[in-house]
């Protein structure tokens, strides 16, 4: 994952987060399979369901924010 320059200056604790981020290939699979199949303009909402059916790697990854 690339992040803009400035990002860690304006949000050092969630840069240090993304950068860490780890998801199995299940994860990344389900997510990626998920927002594909979802309409065009509802990526965000499949996304969050996402978040909501992995609540605790969500939780983990996030832990501190």
């Amino acid at each position: 994952m690339t992040l803009r320059k400035s990002f860690g200056t304006d949000f050092p604790t969630l840069a240090q987060v993304a950068k860490g981020l780890k998801l199995t290939d299940e994860q990344l699979g389900s997510l990626d399979e998920l927002i594909l199949q979802t309409p065009k303009g509802h990526e965000k909402a499949a996304a969050q369901k996402w978040v909501d059916e992995n609540k605790a790697f969500v939780d983990e990854a996030f832990t501190g924010l």
